[in-house]
């Protein structure tokens, strides 16, 4: 019982999630494929703690060019067990559930992401790496690097600008 206690317990890491608590507005650029001409977008997330501060859940919406309006939840945590940054993601743009671990840089400026879902072109598991980089106390940039479904390989294919709304919203000291 005592060690389901301790990894249940939020910690230093579940304080650093929840510091991103509040709303944000985003820029975003996307690619397609390599070589493509970006298509921009502006949207806005809502990051809130929840389970008494274990997890942060996370609301986007915006507008994705050709497709329509874009709406994405996702929850993140830290894993007491595995000593990682875990997540799962989904959108009104598919029907699966993107999952990742991420590990946070020695300086605690950038949490680096893989995440695997199920590439919609060729039919099979894939992944998505995200670099999420602490700019400012409200300022974030996130980019993406997908794999070209035909020749695998890597390509940039987003980065979002997000600017926190009105300042922190996290308690003091949970930076």
């Amino acid at each position: 019982m005592q060690a389901c206690m301790v990894a249940g317990t939020p910690g230093e890491m579940h304080k650093l999630l929840a510091a991103d608590a509040g709303e944000w507005e985003a820029r975003t650029s996307m690619w397609m494929y390599p070589g493509a001409e970006p298509m921009t977008s502006v949207g806005a997330t809502t990051i809130s703690p929840i389970m008494d501060g274990r997890y942060i859940f996370m609301e986007i919406t915006g507008e994705m060019p050709g497709m329509g309006p874009y709406h994405g939840s996702g929850v993140c945590g830290f894993d007491n067990v595995s000593q990682k940054f875990v997540s799962a993601f989904i959108d009104n743009h598919s029907t699966g559930i993107m999952s990742g671990t991420g590990e946070l840089s020695r300086d605690r400026k950038t949490l680096t992401w893989t995440y695997t879902y199920n590439c919609p072109i060729n039919k099979k598991p894939t992944t998505i790496r995200e670099v999420h980089t602490t700019t400012g106390t409200d300022t974030k940039k996130i980019e993406a690097w997908a794999k070209e479904p035909k020749t695998g390989e890597e390509f940039k294919m987003m980065t979002i600008e997000l600017t926190r709304k009105g300042g922190a919203a996290a308690p003091a000291g949970t930076r």
